[in-house]
């Protein structure tokens, strides 16, 4: 086959003056061994990306009707949005998606060792245990001599 004037697109030759669809949103044309093509411009929707479907052999996409979702969750009494997360204990955390309530408990760690000058302790509303060091303190507490132990978070434990 003779290539001269002819132009070359996805491993088809086409002739000089030669209209052909490259794909279903472009179409070209063969100028002097040269591929012009111009690509449709689809219209922009209204809908949200997951509203939108491209049908089979179509270039632009169109707004699909869905069945309106229930954006709310009614838990103890408690109306909450959808997104909307809530503590139900200290272990088990809840939260709304698009009208189903979903909840987990928390993971702790399991053979949490704590290094010395720490104890293992539950703090008040936490779910696990954690490492906390211990902290002493010569004041006083009523027993002459005595001594107090106190408990203080550090943040570099976790």
């Amino acid at each position: 086959m003779d290539f001269e004037g002819n132009c070359i697109m996805k491993l088809s030759t086409h002739r000089d003056g030669q209209t052909y669809t490259y794909d279903h949103c472009t179409n070209c044309v063969c100028n002097a061994t040269t591929n012009i093509c111009q690509r449709k411009v689809c219209p922009p929707l209204t809908c949200s990306l997951t509203n939108q479907i491209t049908e089979l052999g179509e270039c632009c996409p169109k707004c699909v009707e869905t069945q309106e979702t229930v954006t709310t969750c009614s838990y103890k009494g408690k109306e909450y949005k959808s997104g909307d997360n809530w503590k139900h204990n200290n272990c088990h955390k809840c939260s709304c998606l698009n009208g189903q309530i979903r909840c987990k408990a928390e993971t702790c760690a399991k053979g949490l060792i704590c290094p010395n000058r720490y104890k293992l302790t539950r703090l008040t509303g936490d779910c696990c245990h954690t490492c906390v060091e211990r902290v002493m303190s010569r004041e006083p507490v009523g027993v002459s001599d005595g001594w107090m132990s106190a408990y203080v978070m550090r943040s570099d434990m976790n």
